[in-house]
């Protein structure tokens, strides 16, 4: 099986996004517990998928003039998203403020993807080249799964939830089988 582009990579961290934030928005008042934990694992992979993004997509971006605009624009669409985590996780997961801010957060996570999905990708992809886009997906790839597995221990969550989601792409990108080891 070939190694996937950034384009393919982005797409199953994106998918992986989503499921959180229907979980997130999903989860009622009366199960604090889960709605931390919907949290605290869409925290974790918008974190790592941003700055590995950042770092393998829009960095490369940046460099041509006709990638500048969408680069910043998305730079700018994280930073909000960051913003909004942090609102999120200073509130009270059994109070009626925290669902209505669940419910924000998700709405602008969705708006960035489909963005990014129908709209960078089609400008960056003039951009680079099939090998760039190649390699680019298998950087991605180790530093999302590097990244998700750094932050994870700094915010002291178990390390085995970190790779919970990881999918087979970045399980073959890795080395790891998602066994016990």
């Amino acid at each position: 099986m070939s190694a996937p582009t950034i384009y393919e990579a982005l797409r199953e961290s994106h998918d992986i996004q989503r499921q959180w934030c229907t979980r997130l928005t999903r989860t009622r008042a009366t199960n604090p517990q889960g709605r931390r934990d919907a949290f605290l694992m869409l925290k974790l992979e918008l974190a790592a998928h941003a700055a590995a993004e950042e770092r393998f997509l829009y960095s490369p971006m940046m460099m041509d003039d006709m990638g500048l605009d969408s680069a910043r624009h998305a730079l700018a669409e994280h930073h909000e998203l960051d913003e909004l985590v942090a609102e999120l996780g200073a509130l009270a997961p059994e109070g009626q403020a925290w669902g209505e801010k669940a419910k924000a957060l998700a709405h602008e996570v969705r708006h960035h993807l489909k963005e990014e999905e129908r709209g960078f990708f089609q400008v960056s992809g003039k951009i680079l080249t099939e090998a760039q886009k190649t390699r680019l997906g298998s950087q991605y790839l180790r530093d999302y799964a590097r990244m998700k597995r750094k932050y994870a221990a700094d915010w002291g969550y178990a390390a085995e939830r970190a790779g919970q989601t990881d999918t087979p792409a970045v399980r073959r990108a890795t080395g790891h089988t998602g066994r016990s080891r």
